[in-house]
């Protein structure tokens, strides 16, 4: 008896799980109507401000296609103190496009000045948006370490220690990129190295290669940050670090962060969506500025 109905239990399971899996769903995909997509970064200490314009695709299409770069836009960014300019078009290297508008304007951003980014595209509405630069926080030192201890996997790093006072009463938001000086003698040239931490209070930005930090720990308080780079072979006293210190805005960080983990889950089939931050007006994207500060690490 017990053999029987252990059969038709078995029998019942078969049976179900083949018309699960037999079934099929219709799903009708909302009709796409195509958004401009903008991605616009200043920093005080450049000389530019680069915009990346493209457009939304269906779901099942891939943005990554240089069909989508939008041609032909009208740019333009006003400040709250009455300037004014227009950004120029360029044709963007094929095999990787970063952005492909441009405006040269060295000391056009300000700190503590508000200003409003707008494009405008035929067949698409106009798409706006306002940021303000934030102020910058001075650094007190910052002090490199050669034997600076683990990093989260158990390598070992040499270090840079930063050490500064946190604005109080505000929320601050900051990205930190180590450069060093080329040993090719190329002036004004920079590579950029890998930086890490196991201070909680920092994430990895979406380029991978910077961190973005959040002051929610220590608001207010002096700050002694460890910043964790790759231990270097050489020992060449011509080669300077410098490190590449920006104030950033609540966006730009929120931005960073998650755009970093939708990267990631992109191709991983157990992964969650994540929904990236805009802070766009009738598009899609981030317009992002910074208060940039260029320090020599000792």
């Amino acid at each position: 008896m017990i053999r029987t109905l252990s059969f038709i239990i078995l029998w019942i399971s078969l049976f179900s799980c083949e018309d699960f899996f037999s079934t099929t769903v219709d799903i009708d995909i909302p009709e796409h109507e195509p958004k401009l997509v903008v991605h616009a970064f200043g920093n005080t200490l450049l000389d530019s401000i680069t915009v990346l314009v493209t457009q939304s695709v269906k779901i099942n299409e891939n943005p990554f296609q240089q069909k989508n770069l939008i041609q032909g836009a009208r740019i333009t960014i006003k400040s709250s103190e009455g300037q004014e300019a227009q950004f120029t078009e360029i044709v963007p290297d094929a095999n990787y496009v970063d952005y492909n508008y441009i405006l040269r304007a060295p000391n056009f951003l300000k700190e503590g000045v508000q200003y409003e980014l707008q494009v405008e595209k035929d067949g698409f509405e106009t798409v706006t948006a306002t940021q303000t630069v934030p102020f910058s926080t001075r650094i007190s030192k910052a002090i490199f370490i050669k034997e600076g201890g683990l990093d989260n996997d158990g390598n070992k790093r040499s270090a840079v220690d930063l050490s500064f006072k946190d604005p109080e009463e505000i929320n601050n938001y900051y990205e930190a990129t180590l450069l060093r000086t080329s040993n090719n003698n190329v002036p004004r040239y920079f590579e950029i190295l890998d930086l890490t931490s196991t201070d909680p209070a920092t994430s990895a930005s979406f380029d991978y290669y910077s961190l973005v930090i959040s002051d929610i720990s220590f608001n207010g308080d002096q700050k002694t940050l460890r910043l964790l780079t790759w231990p270097e072979h050489e020992d060449n006293q011509q080669i300077k670090k410098l490190l590449f210190w920006s104030s950033i805005t609540e966006d730009h960080y929120r931005f960073s962060k998650l755009a970093k983990k939708a990267r990631e889950n992109n191709d991983n089939p157990f992964g969650s969506p994540v929904l990236i931050p805009s802070n766009m007006s009738n598009g899609i994207g981030i317009f992002a500025l910074a208060a940039g500060q260029l320090i020599p690490v000792d």
